[in-house]
């Protein structure tokens, strides 16, 4: 295995998640890939196997799916469980209705894949890597979730959820001795870091 690292990222067979993927990659990374296409993510560990000579797992299933999830995530073997990066980048927008007019089934799909996936995932991760003490967590949010634009209401909902657990520690880790995530001061002293990352706060 790669010295450098091992990178778990979501959503990685297109767009930012395949970039990442791709720059960790190149700088040596061994690198988890998920997603609910196979055939997408072996065309991805070929392209990132041959052209930067690293290792690459692939792990196929749908984030909104906690059992499918919880099974991925165990059943990988132990030279993979040491992960020093997990990116939560799989996530969706559709529609663009005023709320009234909503579809009801897109407001579902959004929010099981970019609030519930993305609890799901961290849940199942977040163990290896307090048991390393050692480790980041990266959420791949958006600017919608601090301001919201014309038709994004249950979009930007969801983004600013990405950002909530940060806000006052809501969410524990419940093997803590105290209540709390992201950035909190027992998140640190045990090695785990957690931050936010807003699409339009970066370049791509």
């Amino acid at each position: 295995m790669s010295t450098t690292g091992i990178l778990l990222v979501t959503g990685a067979t297109s767009g930012f998640g395949k970039a990442i993927a791709t720059l960790f990659a190149s700088q040596k990374w061994n690198v988890i890939i998920t997603g609910r296409r196979s055939e997408r993510l072996l065309a991805l560990k070929t392209e990132l196997e041959q052209s930067h000579g690293v290792k690459v797992w692939m792990l196929c299933f749908d984030v909104r799916d906690e059992i499918a999830v919880n099974q991925a995530i165990a059943g990988l073997p132990d030279e993979w469980k040491n992960i020093d990066v997990l990116i939560n980048n799989a996530g969706l927008a559709l529609g663009k209705d005023v709320l009234q007019e909503g579809d009801s089934m897109q407001w579902i799909t959004m929010i099981d894949t970019n609030i519930k996936g993305l609890l799901y995932v961290t849940k199942a991760v977040a163990p290896l890597l307090i048991q390393r003490k050692k480790g980041t967590i990266i959420n791949i949010g958006s600017i919608a979730g601090k301001e919201s634009y014309v038709g994004g209401n249950v979009y930007s909902a969801t983004k600013f959820a990405v950002r909530w657990p940060y806000q006052k520690h809501e969410i524990g880790f419940s093997s803590t001795p105290y209540p709390c995530f992201a950035n909190c001061a027992w998140c640190r002293r045990n090695g785990i870091q957690c931050s936010e990352v807003q699409r339009r706060s970066v370049k791509s």
